[in-house]
């Protein structure tokens, strides 16, 4: 008798994944397992925009639903066909902006943007999109510096500088940001305060403007500089209110405060002006009294008193003289007070 051996089929079921457009395949483990996307997708709107001669800015849009929303972003460079990952992991939220710095002028770049989704899950780069960066400033680089508000300045009150980056005559709007400013040019009177300048500026399409103060009563070249590019504009400062007095035309400068004569018996003598806060000479206003002293006991002889200051000038008509004595004697104090009072009175120590 016949046996017969019946072995049951093999049925092998298979099983088709589609793949939407635009996902990426990434390897998540070990052998043949992979992750896929699903649907993820592109980036939309991609632009690059030069922002000067050696930076692009570059935006874009999220992929449109009912696109899974991704969780970052990839940016990545392209020049003569090799690219290279420039912003990693930008967040999903707007505004989605990644800035590309420290390109050559004149040039021409290429810009992908790949959505992300976790670690594994890619959507593959959008289409390229190009910018091509600034040319760089031809010329002359320099500064036009101009006073905001025309006419003359009071010595001691701050005024605006208005100061313009430009390349010959065209303003470079791409010169932006804080810059380091040299201020030269305007005088000061000795034993009073400097003018006053800003150490830098903050550049807005090639524009900036300061504060500057200045001290002297002067018509002069007010200069401005960075390294090689500089530019100058005139200004005229006038003096402010009178507010004390100073000695001036002396024979052994006062300035400091204080005078030192080597001879025996020398003699110091000097004028006395009306000044404003920074020292300028004063000519409005009436007729002034001068009292001249020196402390009780102190030696020396007694200085000249008193001088006048006529009505609209700033000097007084003549000098007022004080001797030392002999020998080695300490120093005397010699005060010039103003009668009416109102201004501040002006001492001066005689030293031997």
């Amino acid at each position: 008798m016949r046996r017969y051996l019946f072995v049951p089929a093999l049925v092998v079921a298979i099983t088709v994944f589609t793949v939407a457009a635009g996902a990426a395949w990434l390897a998540s483990g070990t052998g043949s397992t992979f992750t896929r996307s699903s649907s993820l997708g592109k980036p939309t709107s991609v632009a690059a925009t030069a922002t000067g001669t050696s930076s692009v800015q570059v935006t874009w849009d999220a992929p449109p639903a009912p696109s899974p929303a991704p969780s970052s972003y990839d940016v990545f460079r392209y020049i003569g066909g090799t690219g290279t990952k420039i912003c990693s992991a930008v967040p999903a939220a707007s505004p989605r902006v990644c800035n590309d710095a420290g390109l050559s002028p004149s040039t021409t770049y290429g810009y992908t943007v790949e959505s992300r989704l976790g670690d594994n899950w890619l959507s593959g780069q959008t289409t390229q999109v190009d910018a091509t960066t600034d040319s760089a400033p031809v010329g002359t680089p320099n500064f036009l510096v101009e006073l905001v508000t025309a006419g003359n300045k009071t010595a001691g009150t701050a005024f605006d500088v208005r100061i313009t980056a430009r390349n010959n005559t065209t303003t470079e709007t791409t010169y932006t940001g804080s810059h380091n400013l040299t201020f030269s040019g305007p005088g000061r009177n000795t034993g009073f305060a400097a003018p006053s300048y800003p150490t830098s500026g903050t550049f807005a399409a090639g524009v900036a403007t300061v504060s500057v103060t200045l001290r002297k009563a002067e018509t002069v070249s007010l200069a401005v500089s960075e390294g090689a590019r500089s530019g100058s504009t005139p200004v005229t400062v006038v003096a402010g209110a009178a507010n004390r007095l100073w000695y001036t035309s002396s024979s052994h400068d006062c300035s400091s405060g204080s005078v030192f004569l080597v001879i025996n018996q020398a003699t110091w003598s000097s004028k006395v002006s009306r000044v404003d806060d920074s020292g300028n000479p004063v000519s409005t206003g009436g007729a002034l009294t001068i009292n001249v002293s020196k402390p009780a006991g102190a030696g020396g002889s007694t200085p000249t008193t008193p001088l006048s200051i006529a009505a609209g000038a700033a000097e007084s008509g003549t000098a007022t003289s004080y001797q030392i004595q002999n020998g080695n004697p300490p120093a005397v104090t010699i005060t010039a007070a103003p009668s009416p009072a109102g201004l501040t009175a002006t001492t001066c120590a005689v030293d031997r």
